[in-house]
């Protein structure tokens, strides 16, 4: 099993205790394929929840890509069939890149992004890139991969961690792979994937329907599972009812997302002044993307809080969203997670400094396939000005929570198992 990706560990392993192990241990013996960054953490968790005589770590590290595979890995990140894309390529040209650079991408965009033959031969061209060998010295120890091995990638994607060139080694030993993605928007924005597994774990029908359109994955390659975030185990109980106080939380963005979102906090904080003393604002900053020279001067009403992957749980990050009277942002990965919990939520629409308009988080309604599907299905509140938006804030009562129907078409059905999901789909080989 792969594991390298901090967001990962706390929702595989630490948000839940280990009990996801605990389970798979039942059918498998595991071995966490990690990197040296993560497996001291990945040792201390597994030591606190009485995993480590079951499990072992190995680590893989230091893939070091050749010249085919560089240019096919560019290749593949212009190949998805998506408005991201587009988005990607005039953010690359507005930045300085030649029209000869950009044309060849849009070349690359409609001739692959449209062929599924010509994904199944770059595919294979990649496949036989790398040697065997070149993989097999980069584990730490050697792999002894018995009759009945298998091999399940958590997130098959080829910006992050080390899963893909794993994944290729497996194949060329001839062991099976299940697979899935970090996150839910994986499929449309980070290009397309250069190795599919032989089943594909989808967590949602926008997922299967970005699997199928969009990478060009076989439906019956495809078992439908859960986001490991998005479990009913991990929704908390609470009763605003008994909190006095009205809570407000803005998701940051953070910089490489959104270039306005030190503007959008710095004004956010000066304009709760002339909000009411009981209006509690909690600044919520993606650990991921950190703005970390933040001057502001806080108000005993507003705090900055971040819920770091090695250092809290899911059930921490969700109790917090669960005391939220109303949840607003520019992105839709905290929008999303707070209407998981049904909690009204709304998304910002301005900017307070105008920006590229490429780089502008603004895209997000349009060009970002995955948030403009989403804002669109759900028909979610779009504060337009900073005086909608204040009298968002001031009538937050009047926001009502998301169709619940809709919100799970992204997040996926909450009541799936996530471990029968694994073990039915690695049972099959």
């Amino acid at each position: 099993m792969t594991l390298f990706e901090p967001q990962l560990v706390r929702s595989y392993l630490l948000s839940d205790k280990g009990d996801l192990f605990k389970i798979l241990l039942n059918h498998y013996a595991i071995n966490i394929i990690t990197s040296s960054k993560l497996k001291l953490h990945i040792d201390r968790a597994i030591t606190i929840f009485n995993l480590d005589s079951d499990i072992s770590v190995t680590i893989f590290e230091n893939f070091q890509e050749n010249f085919l595979t560089k240019v096919l890995n560019s290749i593949f990140r212009f190949g998805n069939k998506s408005t991201a894309t587009i988005q990607l390529i005039e953010l690359r040209r507005s930045l300085g890149d030649s029209v000869l650079r950009t044309w060849l991408r849009y070349l690359i965009y409609f001739t692959l992004g449209y062929s599924t033959r010509l994904k199944t031969i770059l595919r294979l061209l990649f496949y036989l890139s790398i040697r065997k060998k070149t993989l097999k010295k980069l584990f730490s120890k050697e792999m002894f991969l018995r009759k009945g091995s298998k091999l399940f990638i958590t997130s098959l994607t080829p910006l992050r961690g080390e899963d893909v060139p794993i994944g290729l080694y497996f194949k060329k030993c001839n062991i099976p792979t299940v697979a899935s993605v970090r996150s839910w928007d994986n499929l449309v924005v980070n290009g397309l994937l250069p190795y599919l597994p032989n089943t594909f774990l989808c967590h949602s029908q926008y997922m299967y329907q970005g699997a199928v359109r969009k990478q060009g994955i076989k439906a019956k390659s495809i078992a439908m599972s859960v986001t490991p975030s998005y479990q009913s185990e991990f929704i908390p109980n609470f009763d605003q009812s008994e909190d006095k106080e009205i809570n407000f939380s803005y998701m940051c963005q953070g910089l490489v997302m959104n270039p306005d979102d030190e503007n959008f906090v710095k004004w956010l904080v000066s304009a709760w002044e002339k909000m009411p003393t009981n209006f509690h604002l909690y600044i919520v900053q993606h650990p991921a993307f950190m703005m970390h020279d933040l001057q502001i001067k806080l108000l005993p009403n507003i705090k900055l809080v971040v819920f770091h992957f090695n250092e809290t749980t899911l059930g921490d990050y969700y109790s917090h969203l669960n005391k939220m009277n109303l949840v607003f942002g520019g992105g839709t990965t905290g929008i999303l997670d707070a209407a998981f919990l049904n909690i009204p939520v709304v998304a910002i629409g301005f900017e307070i400094q105008f920006q590229n308009y490429w780089e502008s988080a603004l895209r997000y309604l349009d060009y970002f396939s995955h948030s403009a599907d989403f804002f669109k299905d759900t028909n979610i509140t779009i504060a337009a000005n900073k005086n909608d938006l204040v009298n968002i804030i001031l009538n937050y009562d009047k926001i009502s929570v998301l169709e619940r129907e809709i919100v799970l078409k992204y997040t996926g059905d909450p009541t799936i198992k996530l471990s029968d999901s694994i073990i039915n789909s690695l049972s099959k080989y």
